[in-house]
């Protein structure tokens, strides 16, 4: 008579293993790999049971979340970047929104996702553009919400040429006023090094962020940013940006001013502007600039799009009507 010894895993293990992926995965929004899975104690037998029956949830070739951690597009990046493997970097247009930079056109539902490989590593997947590079130095890259990510400057490099001059500078500022603790002189010296022979880089780069001052405002909107830009390219003097008024103990700080004719511009976002308690006040704040004499005037982005000319006319008038 033949005897068979079944040995199991103890109930314990595999608690514990579980354990110690559920560490894992709340470092990466609720993600791990089949590797992490191994490393923590769970065999691929017993990760392929789990996907099977639903506990887990395959977001990529080998690349799984808990089926009750919710989606977000961070956690879509980050699975893209694990499953690629390990020097992977989200990069481009993806990267620039991951950074926080304006100007670029409104996100499609199906926009890739793209990343950044060391040269060599040929990768392909539903929903991914897969770019290859040679020069991806510790430089070039940074964390955001523990994803990888090319840094500020690379990033600006890798979008220039997809950008009009226009939506560049939106670009730049954006990304000078959300990142402060990177200044232009950074960034100008980032341009030398990154825009190399080979590399597609547009040459409006260059121009603006040598033409950008060192001790620039950063402007709080990408409509304030615009309005500026325009102001620059109509030969009117340039304005004071967020300067302060004071008037019977008060002051109050206006989106750009001529203080010599005593015109302050308001940038309306009409977003913004719906809200009621910023309407009210918004309403003392223009009070206050006409008890102190100042004329204020409204600038929409309704109107800087039906004509930016008769805004800009508008400005010259006023300022021609100074008390």
């Amino acid at each position: 008579m033949w005897y068979y010894l079944v040995v199991r895993r103890p109930i314990m293990d595999t608690v514990t293993a579980e354990c110690r992926l559920a560490d894992v995965a709340r470092r990466q929004l609720g993600l791990f790999t089949r590797k992490q899975a191994n490393r923590a104690g769970l065999s691929n037998r017993s990760v392929s049971r789990r996907a099977v029956r639903g506990t887990w949830t395959r977001v990529r070739p080998g690349v799984f979340r808990a089926a009750s951690t919710p989606e977000s597009w961070r956690q879509k990046l980050l699975a893209a970047c694990l499953w690629a493997g390990e020097g992977a970097v989200i990069s481009r247009r993806t990267a620039a929104r991951l950074l926080g930079l304006e100007g670029l056109a409104p996100m499609r539902a199906d926009e890739p996702i793209e990343l950044t490989v060391p040269f060599g590593r040929r990768l392909k997947a539903p929903g991914i553009v897969v770019h290859q590079s040679r020069k991806l130095g510790p430089r070039d890259r940074r964390s955001v919400d523990g994803i990888a990510v090319t840094s500020l400057a690379r990033t600006l490099v890798d979008v220039s040429s997809l950008l009009d001059e226009r939506r560049l500078r939106v670009a730049i500022d954006s990304g000078l006023a959300r990142h402060r603790f990177i200044d232009i002189g950074f960034l100008r010296r980032e341009h030398r090094r990154l825009a190399t022979r080979g590399r597609k880089v547009s040459p409006a780069l260059g121009r603006l962020l040598k033409a950008r001052a060192p001790d620039a405002v950063h402007l709080d909107s990408p409509l304030e940013r615009r309005f500026s830009a325009l102001l620059k390219s109509s030969g009117l003097p340039k304005p004071a940006e967020h300067y302060e008024v004071a008037w019977g103990g008060r002051r109050v700080e206006v989106d750009f001013a001529y203080p010599s004719a005593r015109l302050a511009i308001e940038i309306d976002g009409a977003s913004v502007h719906l809200q009621q308690r910023v309407w009210e006040r918004d309403a003392e704040r223009r009070a206050i600039l006409a008890a102190a004499g100042w004329r204020v005037m409204p600038v929409t982005s309704a109107q800087l799009d039906a004509d930016e000319a008769a805004v800009l006319d508008r400005i010259a008038d006023a300022r021609k009507a100074a008390p």
